[in-house]
């Protein structure tokens, strides 16, 4: 242990000394970032060989591969030919994000709400969203024209005032008309606004399916990403994404007696020294180079399914029919839970191109036939049929549900008391495009549920 003691102190020590400010060669800096980069290798060096930690260790992966995520887009294109309404959470997806980046972009306002069904539901906070700082590469750049576009809406009519350090609109005439004329413009119905000590807590509207294209088309296509430019100089943005780096070395390097296996604090140290060297341009130091090695091809990856699969949304969003799409996934659903003594409710779809739906108790009208593993009661005197809350009984039912859907994920599950026992009043399940369209093969042979 005594090298890791001495490698940690020396480590320490530097990042104690280090201090870098705007205006500087770059270069000038190289001998200094050196030694930090040197410094953290010997530590993570020592402290692998003392087997306290690894900071390649993958176990703690919580996020599926690509190379599993693009098996599962691979099947979503495979089931899209028969079935295209599977790719209706596609759709939406790229829908929802155009909207928040709209809202984002033109009024610095944080969308709280996007979700598709037979209308586009989209509820807006009324508190500004910041100037995103924190993780952002121009920091100081980034704040100054946060500003100077809070200036420009004030100048246009809107009017805010502090809230815990945010800015947040007003409750007045003018805001509440300018809220409305935004809402109208584009395309919302059903407006509703929360007032609250004030100030508009938020905003909600819906716009019909039938005007989500149209929609999609006007937000898109303004706002694209700058092309990065590098200095041979530190700027002022450069300076601030330096010291936010160190600052957090210093935190993780803190904390570093605090696990049993160090192995993250390693791959943190390693990770933050990488980004204040891809600052500088030093891409032939050895935690730079540890970090490309690791995660370039990942990183490759990623990116290629991440264009594929906003291409297919898009691609979605001009040629389905959403509201026929729609009303097929839901069809399908309320044929599949019908003999589990259940209807379908909540349908909706979102960003990252999940769905979800809440299964509720149904009243059955006519002799059904219920899947003769599930627990059953039903109230003396009543058409509706309950499932039991036990333990068994919901695995039996997601195990049922599965069978159709097999990536289908409960999500939460309310219960509630009767004179006869616990039932469950209502379970929430999200799925995948994948889980759609083999739903809709499954059931295409079912008689219709009119009785919804």
């Amino acid at each position: 242990m005594e090298k890791v003691n001495n490698t940690l102190q020396e480590l320490a020590t530097t990042l104690g000394l280090i201090s870098i400010k705007a205006g500087p060669k770059k270069e000038s800096c190289r001998e200094l970032i050196q030694l930090l980069d040197t410094q953290v290798m010997e530590f993570i060096t020592a402290a692998v060989e003392e087997e306290l930690g690894d900071p390649d260790h993958r176990e703690r992966d919580i996020f599926p591969s690509a190379d599993v995520r693009t098996a599962e887009f691979e099947e979503d294109i495979r089931l899209r030919k028969e079935y295209p309404e599977s790719l209706f959470p596609m759709a939406a997806d790229v829908l929802c994000r155009q909207v928040s980046e709209w809202f984002r972009r033109e009024l610095l306002l944080h969308v709280k709400t996007t979700q598709l069904s037979r209308t586009l539901l989209v509820e807006v906070s009324g508190l500004l969203s910041g100037p995103h700082t924190s993780l952002s590469d121009t920091p100081v750049t980034a704040r100054e024209e946060y500003e100077k576009q809070v200036e420009e809406l004030q100048r246009q009519g809107w009017g805010y005032k502090r809230h815990y350090g945010s800015l947040e609109i007003v409750d007045c005439p003018a805001n509440l008309k300018n809220i409305h004329k935004v809402i109208a413009q584009l395309g919302g119905k059903m407006p509703s606004i929360q007032l609250l000590d004030g100030c508009v807590r938020s905003f909600s509207f819906h716009i019909p399916c039938d005007r989500c294209k149209d929609l999609f088309l006007a937000m898109v296509g303004k706002g694209e990403l700058e092309e990065k430019h590098t200095s041979d100089t530190i700027t002022e943005d450069d300076a601030a994404v330096i010291q936010r780096n160190l600052k957090d070395l210093r935190f993780a390097l803190s904390n570093i007696n605090l696990m049993a296996d160090r192995s993250i604090i390693l791959s943190l140290l390693r990770s933050y020294t990488a980004n204040i060297e891809d600052i500088f341009g030093f891409s032939d130091m050895a935690c730079a180079k540890a970090i490309q090695a690791q995660h370039a091809v990942e990183a490759k990856k990623n990116q290629n399914l991440r264009e594929r699969q906003e291409e297919m949304g898009r691609e979605a969003l001009a040629s389905l029919d959403l509201r026929a799409a729609y009303d097929k996934i839901e069809a399908g659903l309320q044929k599949a839970f019908y003999p589990l003594g259940l209807r379908v409710d909540d349908l909706h779809a979102f960003s990252y191109a999940t769905t979800r739906f809440s299964a509720i108790p149904r009243a059955c009208y006519k002799d059904l036939e219920l899947r003769p593993e599930l627990e059953v009661i039903q109230e003396p005197g009543d058409r509706m049929v309950y499932l039991r809350n036990t333990p068994e009984n919901i695995n039996r039912l997601v195990a049922i549900v599965r069978e159709t859907m097999p990536g289908a994920k409960l999500e939460s599950l309310e219960v509630a008391v009767r004179d006869f026992g616990q039932i469950i009043k209502k379970v929430q399940f999200m799925i995948s495009p994948a889980d759609i369209a083999k739903m809709l093969d499954a059931t295409k042979d079912m008689e219709e549920v009119s009785d919804f």
